[in-house]
């Protein structure tokens, strides 16, 4: 079946170690309502049934999606796992999931219709909530996050397994490195940079607080990608690469945020100089946000429904 306008996109489910919670991630992927929709459901070479499981359920789908079901040779971290799963997709956005968060059915409708409102968008999140929300509307807005705000996060904003991204983000200006954490806070910089980042003021996913949760895990990593020296060594050199010897003032600002990032990582002991900076950081961001008018609701309305 043809979808006229429509784009093929790609359901990423990431899991590892999560066979008490695979079922019911895999059985929100199955329910997007969104065509054409391609469904990888990927492992990260788990010890567990996981992947068994995701086999199983692989087979047992007769819906409309193409489903496919990968594994890693090895478990060699969460961004080699996402460079494994990325490589072998065909859509031109990806939905990344979480093995133990539930994407509500109407998740890739409406992040697809966001793309599709302001096409330099090249990333879009939403919230995440306990339970689906009420639907009572059709329509909802969408924000402009500014990239100054993104480098001030050493990367990013917001929970990775609620984001959304164009296929150049993974790759461009090279495949996620390995070594670090996080995609979260090096993905959205990059989209930042290549188009608009935006959010979505609507809960998709039912985040699930769990022991294995790869968001609680990912915790401490989040804030410690913007106090480690190595994560933000990266992020410059990633934007400067962005920029490709073309540097704009919107550049320069956002390599300042993040030298003043890793002068604060090189003092995190004096804490007086982590304090001030912090404080300054903030301070004059928030200002600059402000006055330079990037944080706007974008004059559009994405269908929700």
């Amino acid at each position: 079946m043809t979808h006229p306008g429509r784009p093929l996109v790609t359901f990423a489910l990431f899991a590892y170690n999560q066979e008490k919670y695979i079922r019911e991630a895999v059985e929100g992927a199955f329910a997007q309502t969104y065509q054409p929709l391609e469904i990888i459901l990927s492992d990260d070479c788990s010890s567990d049934r996981t992947f068994e499981i995701m086999q199983e359920m692989a087979a047992g789908y007769t819906g409309p999606h193409d489903v496919r079901v990968r594994r890693s040779v090895a478990n060699n971290g969460l961004l080699s796992h996402i460079n494994g799963a990325v490589s072998i997709a065909r859509g031109q956005i990806v939905i990344m999931a979480a093995g133990d968060d539930i994407s509500f059915p109407f998740r890739t409708t409406l992040t697809v219709n966001a793309f599709l409102a302001r096409p330099e968008t090249m990333a879009i999140f939403t919230k995440s909530s306990e339970l689906p929300p009420r639907l009572d509307y059709c329509f909802a807005d969408l924000k402009c996050i500014s990239p100054l705000r993104i480098a001030l996060g050493g990367g990013g904003v917001g929970m990775g397994a609620a984001y959304s991204y164009k296929r150049d983000c993974f790759n461009c200006p090279e495949l996620l490195p390995e070594n670090l954490y996080s995609e979260d806070r090096i993905l959205p910089m990059r989209a930042a940079i290549l188009g608009l980042v935006g959010f979505v003021d609507v809960s998709t996913i039912s985040h699930r607080d769990t022991p294995d949760s790869i968001t609680k895990k990912l915790g401490n990593q989040r804030l410690f990608s913007y106090e480690n020296v190595q994560h933000l060594d990266f992020l410059s050199m990633d934007v400067r690469a962005l920029y490709s010897g073309s540097m704009t003032w919107k550049g320069r600002l956002i390599l300042l945020l993040i030298r003043l990032r890793i002068v604060m990582a090189k003092n995190s002991n004096n804490v007086t100089i982590k304090w001030v900076l912090d404080k300054l950081i903030l301070r004059v961001t928030s200002k600059l946000i402000h006055i330079l008018h990037f944080e706007k609701s974008i004059p559009v309305k994405v269908k929700a429904l």
